[in-house]
């Protein structure tokens, strides 16, 4: 990966504001995706990890207890340059990954992770799988880690629409006495939630770009993603 490509990804990794922060309920629904990946492969040990410059973040984690380590030579760092999933079924029998301290420590032989990509081509992390024995990784069980590692990138997209959306509203409010005054009032559409501005007739999103040079990002709703975490676990 050029320089310029990773100063990109780090750019792009920063606008998703979750690195070295502390938890918050989003992270709950992460920490069940991750749990229920390695329940629904057999595998005894899953992670999240997240590379910034120097270190692999972990963000959630199941069956194994980690906080961050350094980026050289990790095994979470290579997915970074993989086209898609990356397994190794015995670390001690792979020459790359043979010295690794995972490998060395015997706490782990078998490793399976798939790219978090985001939509524009920027790889953030890994979802990993992990275990004690050396085992083979059927093909099912490959579907199930990336679609599992989609719908955590989905729930990344989301964390990054709300505090796109913030900032921006934060911004329109402090314009606000440039905007609309305090007292004055706004017709708003019972029906299809468009707002009227003199004459013509806005959706929310032209509203906040037009009076208050707002960005609008969209999301999903958190009870639409449960529900999509849902159809993904009956469909693997």
């Amino acid at each position: 990966m050029s320089s310029r490509d990773e100063a990109e990804r780090l750019d792009a990794l920063a606008r998703y504001a979750i690195l070295d922060t502390p938890d918050n309920p989003a992270y709950d629904r992460i920490v069940r995706i991750v749990r229920m990946v390695a329940q629904s492969t057999g595998s005894q040990a899953a992670l999240m990890a997240l590379s910034d410059a120097e270190w692999i973040w972990i963000k959630a984690q199941y069956g194994c207890d980690l906080a961050r380590l350094s980026r050289r030579g990790l095994l979470c760092d290579t997915t970074r340059s993989r086209a898609s999933l990356d397994v190794v079924e015995d670390l001690r029998a792979h020459g790359e990954f043979a010295r690794h301290p995972l490998a060395l420590e015997d706490r782990f032989r078998f490793y399976a992770a798939a790219p978090l990509e985001t939509r524009d081509g920027h790889r953030l992390g890994s979802l990993c799988l992990l275990d004690r024995r050396r085992r083979a990784f059927p093909e099912a069980s490959r579907r199930a880690l990336l679609d599992f590692a989609a719908l955590l990138v989905e729930l990344l997209e989301l964390r990054r629409s709300a505090v796109e959306t913030v900032a921006g509203l934060r911004q329109a409010l402090d314009r606000l006495s440039d905007g609309i005054g305090r007292d004055e009032l706004v017709t708003l559409c019972a029906w299809s939630k468009r707002i009227r501005i003199a004459d013509e007739w806005l959706t929310f999103e032209e509203f906040l770009e037009r009076r208050f040079d707002a960005r609008v990002s969209h999301g999903m709703h958190p009870d639409v993603a449960d529900s999509l975490r849902e159809d993904l676990r009956r469909d693997s």
